[in-house]
């Protein structure tokens, strides 16, 4: 889980998750976070540029199956949200093994494309569709996408976003659900982990791995971390 690295014009990988290990074979996926700067007014459902005519984004498009190199950056139309969805901002999109694989056609959920990977996000609120409560524009939130979060903009069901607390950084916002989320369902509902047991971490040099190992220490157990080299120890 999470890996690092590079850029393309208009998304920029920022912090220090920009030196970890590569994970795409030429680093163009390699960054664990992408900060995307977009700009806009929000307004009901979509956004309105110069004259009413629709806003234009950056989206990285996989075209077709391949790796990182495969990726073009493209110009595509702000989408506009309809009932129950959110239009979001991104701010920050975290990159993570799936979505290495599902450029490769090699994922499980394999989008029509054009699509945009980016599987795990913070973005902001730019407008709000029908029949959707507890959301405005500004508000902050974080959700497992599946795709399309190397992109500007997106559309989100708002039964999908939860909102990011005021101050957190969206950074650590943009890489908390997909790999401790996936930890706490495999040891808290699934493993039924207790405090004083043992917990045998593989993997731990990895995302998930490192989430288990916190988790696990938090829950009270005594947590054995094994990795596969002495490099990554």
């Amino acid at each position: 889980a999470g890996g690092d690295g590079g850029c393309a014009a208009g998304l920029h990988p920022v912090g220090a998750g920009c030196d970890r290990r590569r994970l795409g074979r030429d680093g163009a996926l390699s960054g664990r976070h992408w900060r995307h700067r977009a700009g806009g007014r929000a307004a009901a459902g979509g956004l309105a540029g110069k004259h009413g005519r629709a806003e234009t984004m950056k989206a990285l498009l996989s075209q077709a199956a391949g790796g990182p190199e495969t990726l073009v950056l493209a110009d595509r139309p702000v989408p506009t949200a309809g009932r129950g969805e959110l239009l979001v901002k991104i701010l920050v999109c975290a990159i993570n093994y799936p979505d290495v694989l599902i450029i490769e056609d090699k994922y499980q959920f394999k989008p029509e494309r054009p699509f945009a990977p980016g599987s795990e996000i913070c973005a902001e609120v730019a407008a709000v569709g029908e029949d959707v409560e507890g959301w405005a524009p500004g508000d902050r939130l974080i959700a497992v996408t599946g795709h399309g979060g190397l992109s500007e903009y997106m559309l989100l069901p708002a039964a999908k976003a939860f909102a990011l607390p005021h101050g957190r950084d969206p950074m650590e916002g943009a890489a908390l659900l997909m790999t401790y989320a996936t930890t706490i369902h495999a040891l808290v509902d699934r493993g039924a982990l207790a405090a004083g047991e043992t917990l045998l971490v593989l993997g731990a040099a990895g995302g998930v791995g490192l989430a288990a190992v916190e988790i696990g220490k938090a829950m009270g157990a005594r947590v054995v971390a094994a990795v596969s080299s002495e490099e990554k120890a």
